[in-house]
């Protein structure tokens, strides 16, 4: 075909259409605009969201609950901290003088099944109000509360009938028991009855060589060991020790 006698207009306006028809055969090719997701595709792109919203629940629910144990562990084994060193620390103030009440000697130590009261030193008066250098102190199982309760009391002037608010020491406890070592186990103190008034009086004084308490918490069994001082130093005899010392190096 000989282009000579074909106008310039003309050839123009047949590129310009054929380029027309080439865009929009390509825009037809890649963009259908009558395409879309199918039913399929859609229900696996929310099945695979569901899975993965379900997987990460699991691990941050797993995390919460890691988290919850982890504290209630920590306050628990703070609760069992905190009581042994009560104990501890009134136990090893215990001293082997009995006291009175109403007129009747009352053993330095008394122990029952699920009750232990003991008198001790170490009471502290900054204010000077005229307290006693001993108190009595006493723990026991409180059934209504499932606890382990401490009642405090100055013994000499306890008067019969006064009560004195308990402190709760650990809580919830079971099975609890005392026993005393001395050394072989006594589930009574003090284990001999005697009526001679001086006999009954060095009777009940004394102290065992230890306390053994043992109770059920969090589903665990545990056992406490608790040595005593079962007699007063001479202070005589360590006076003159502490003179004879200090002569010898002077």
């Amino acid at each position: 075909m000989r282009l000579d006698n074909v106008p310039v207009s003309h050839l123009e306006h047949s590129s310009r259409s054929s380029c027309e028809a080439t865009r929009l055969r390509a825009k037809r090719y890649f963009i259908n605009p009558h395409s879309g997701f199918t039913l399929i595709e859609v229900l696996v792109a929310i099945a695979i969201f569901a899975v993965l919203s379900a997987t990460g629940w699991i691990v941050f629910d797993q995390l919460i609950k890691n988290r919850d144990r982890n504290a209630e562990h920590a306050q628990s084994l703070t609760q069992l901290q905190f009581a042994y060193a009560q104990m501890l620390r009134d136990l090893s103030q215990a001293v082997p003088i009995a006291g009175q009440q109403n007129g009747q000697l009352q053993p330095a130590l008394a122990l029952g099944s699920q009750q232990l009261k003991f008198n001790k030193a170490g009471v502290i008066d900054p204010l000077q109000q005229g307290l006693d250098a001993f108190e009595s102190i006493e723990y026991g199982f409180d059934a209504g509360r499932q606890a382990l309760v401490r009642y405090k009391k100055p013994y000499i002037y306890q008067k019969q009938g006064q009560e004195t608010p308990g402190d709760v020491v650990l809580a919830p406890i079971e099975n609890l028991q005392f026993q005393a070592l001395d050394p072989a186990v006594q589930s009574q103190w003090p284990i001999q009855s005697v009526t001679d008034s001086d006999a009954q009086n060095y009777i009940l004084s004394q102290l065992p060589k230890g306390i053994e308490v043992k109770f059920s918490y969090q589903a665990r069994e545990y056992r406490w060991v608790f040595s005593l001082v079962t007699a007063l130093p001479d202070l005589e005899q360590t006076q003159n020790t502490q003179d004879g010392e200090n002569d010898k190096t002077s």
